[in-house]
């Protein structure tokens, strides 16, 4: 039984694709790419909603939190933006002691970090 269904499928696809013309495959090529971006829409909101629902859960967060953590961890450790920090935070003390002192910055350019 299961031999002559499968020599059935068989038959039936062989004879559909003989039966099409290229006209044929286009036509149908062009249907499947319209239900395909009519579809799109649909797909991405429900994407949408299950990583949101996703993201509400506690272990999602907490994972996400570690992440973060770690990776910040390794980013902060370099020198590279320790110095970046530096050089932010020297600027902003220069331009708080213009305000306060009257444009006298030599005291905070001699500060080491």
């Amino acid at each position: 039984m299961v031999k002559k269904q499968d020599t059935f499928l068989n038959l039936r696809t062989e004879l559909l694709l003989e039966g099409m013309a290229k006209a044929d495959k286009k036509a149908v090529e062009k249907m499947i790419q319209k239900a395909l971006v009519s579809h799109q829409p649909k797909q991405k909101k429900e994407i949408q909603k299950i990583i949101k629902d996703e993201l509400k859960s506690p272990a999602t967060r907490k994972t996400i939190k570690e992440l973060i953590e770690s990776q910040l961890e390794t980013e902060m450790d370099s020198k590279d933006n320790k110095k970046r920090i530096a050089d932010i935070t020297k600027l902003v003390l220069r331009k708080l002691y213009r305000e306060l002192s009257y444009n006298y910055t030599p005291v905070i350019d001699r500060i080491k970090i």
